[in-house]
């Protein structure tokens, strides 16, 4: 508050509430930055691991747009290290009925799948 002659003025709520908003997307935007530039610092097989624990956390499912919100890589890496699981078999692209892709990671099984696992010449 600041004194003008003899009435103290105070600043109106809606500017207060607007200086809390822009302080609070400010805070957010910081923390977003950092995290994009500690995984920008990843070197490559960590950024498949973190790739492959994100498709696991997802049942083996994944978007480009999920795995950049889960992971804070930007789309241009999301993009380009799901297309290079494919190129190395690691993944598959399919696309849904509305035409969304979907990088599906057939190698992740549940322990229950793994458990029927068997020699291969005693199948």
């Amino acid at each position: 508050m600041r004194k003008r002659s003899n009435k103290f003025e105070c600043t109106p709520p809606p500017v207060r509430l607007f200086t809390f908003i822009f302080d609070l997307l400010k805070q957010a935007l910081n923390k977003n930055s950092s995290t994009n530039q500690n995984n920008s610092k990843l070197n490559e097989q960590e950024k498949q691991s973190l790739v492959l624990k994100t498709a696991k956390k997802n049942k083996g499912r994944l978007t480009i747009a999920e795995l950049t919100m889960e992971t804070a890589l930007s789309l241009d890496e999301s993009k380009s290290i799901l297309e290079s699981m494919c190129t190395a078999g690691v993944a598959e692209l399919q696309i849904t009925d509305g035409g969304s892709l979907v990088y599906v990671f057939t190698g992740l099984l549940t322990d229950k799948e793994k458990d029927t696992a068997k020699e291969p010449l005693n199948r």
